[in-house]
């Protein structure tokens, strides 16, 4: 992501999906990437702006299963979509 940032792309960090073995560590990289400009966003908000709206025809699926993620425990998320 630092490389893209120094060439020149916009890079988009979904947050629920960066991991790593301690919350520190997983915290200075997310903070290090947002002070270097990439913007920190979620699963849900990538989803919804890609729908463009509740008019896209899978909105309801795709809620539904954003709903349903967000029940699971943060270590099950990613495996489950």
């Amino acid at each position: 992501a630092l490389d893209l940032l120094t060439q020149g792309y916009q890079v988009f960090i979904v947050t629920d999906g960066v991991s790593s073995q301690r919350a520190l560590d997983r915290s200075a990289a997310l903070s290090l990437l947002q002070a270097s400009g990439a913007r920190l966003t979620s699963m849900e908000s990538v989803f919804f702006e890609l729908m463009r709206g509740k008019d896209c025809p899978q909105f309801k699926l795709i809620s539904g299963l954003i709903k349903d993620a967000g029940k699971l425990p943060s270590e099950a998320r990613l495996s489950s979509l």
